[in-house]
């Protein structure tokens, strides 16, 4: 298997990991801040955001590595394509979260609102 193939691959695998992980916070996680009391709460999200922040972000610079590496190393054979629409799809990922989530996290550090936490 060509190093290419290799990478290829572990690109397949980083965002499938996120998915699920991305996944498991959406249908788990979330759903649990509701039993937090609005006294506890900013303490448990801090706590939250702690533990989770570590493997995400290690998730997401992975990522982002392999998507330019998918671009670097293309050959005559392969093409730049798929990095190319890889780094796209994950820019829009990033920003998603950059405008949609961390603002929501950032509501929710200092008030537990209902509205934040339904949706």
């Amino acid at each position: 298997m060509s190093f290419y193939e290799h990478i290829v691959i572990a690109n397949f695998s980083l965002t499938w990991f996120m998915v699920g992980l991305i996944w498991l916070i959406q249908i788990v996680n979330y759903p649990l801040f509701r039993l937090i009391s609005k006294h506890r709460f900013p303490h448990y999200h801090e706590s939250h955001i702690k533990r989770i922040t570590p493997i995400v972000s290690t998730v997401m610079i992975l990522e982002a590595s392999v998507a330019v590496s998918l671009i670097l190393i293309s050959t005559p054979y392969t093409s730049s394509g798929l990095g190319l629409i890889n780094v796209l799809f994950l820019a829009l990922i990033w920003l998603s979260t950059a405008l949609l989530q961390l603002p929501m996290h950032n509501k929710l550090n200092t008030l537990k609102n209902p509205k934040t936490v339904n949706n």
